[in-house]
């Protein structure tokens, strides 16, 4: 049985380690332009 409630979850989940994850990555390198 699908549950609705688990897909925003997902969704959410994914949308904050897209976002997170550039953020984790430009703490570790510096912006070299």
């Amino acid at each position: 049985t699908h549950k609705p409630h688990t897909a925003p979850s997902i969704y959410a989940s994914h949308v904050l380690s897209t976002l997170l994850f550039p953020l984790r990555t430009s703490n570790f390198k510096p912006q070299k332009q």
